[in-house]
């Protein structure tokens, strides 16, 4: 398994906080998601991996269910010096908004003077550090980045990650359940800083066991553990289902 906070693993800092959301129920795995085997690490050992890389500082990593069972799996995650600071949801069973002001109230101790926050999904491992770093670098090249919402976009779509300027922040600490920042994206284009993309690739999730093994052939190819893990779960070569 990689090491995470190597040096060779940190790039130049971006003076943006990064809030890496893990906190969700997985309704759809009955276990937790961000474990699930990735070229060695797991899925919230990719994201975090891919902070460091980004080189956006700091680190704000939010958990919720399975809190023990991550912790338990990752005791890295609390080491003392971690470049990371881990914050825990009580309260995440009422949907993303709450997590998302976890992170935020995060943001808000450890960057105060930040024009702007970077977020990113745990499920996402197509995601690389060199997007997040373009995603940052949208936003930071705007006349104004703390009004600048920037975000990767392929035939219209929008995905992740994000980033918020500060002056929504207010609205962020106010959303409810389920509701991310698409709301106060899609109110505001005028402060739009896009990334065209050539593909949706990097969007691929792991919502489902189907959807895990589609990432996993769009990575490059498929280790014997991750192949046996699928076979656990019933999943054959095609995507089908026995």
């Amino acid at each position: 398994m990689k090491k995470l906070g190597n040096r060779e693993l940190v790039a130049k800092k971006i003076a943006l906080p990064l809030i890496i959301l893990a906190a969700g129920a997985s309704s759809r795995w009955g276990k937790p998601k961000q474990l699930l085997p990735w070229r060695g690490q797991t899925l919230l050992e990719r994201a975090l991996q891919v902070g460091l890389e980004s080189g956006a500082s700091p680190l704000i990593l939010v958990l919720g269910a399975w809190r023990q069972e991550i912790e338990r799996v990752c005791p890295q995650l609390q080491r003392e010096g971690a470049p990371w600071r881990l914050y825990f949801n009580p309260h995440w069973s009422q949907g993303m908004a709450s997590s998302l002001r976890v992170g935020l109230e995060g943001a808000l101790q450890l960057a105060p003077q930040a024009p702007g926050v970077l977020i990113h999904l745990a499920d996402l491992p197509l995601v690389e550090a060199a997007l997040v770093r373009r995603v940052a670098q949208a936003a930071l090249s705007s006349p104004q980045p703390t009004k600048a919402l920037a975000f990767p976009q392929y035939g219209g779509r929008r995905g992740h990650p994000v980033y918020i300027g500060r002056a929504y922040w207010p609205q962020l600490l106010e959303l409810q359940g389920d509701e991310g920042a698409r709301s106060i994206i899609k109110a505001n284009p005028r402060y739009w800083r896009s990334v065209e993309l050539e593909s949706e690739v990097p969007w691929l999730d792991c919502d489902t066991p189907e959807s895990y093994r589609l990432c996993l052939e769009r990575a490059e190819g498929r280790s014997p553990l991750e192949s046996d893990f699928l076979g656990e779960l019933g999943v054959r070569e095609d995507g089908a289902r026995p």
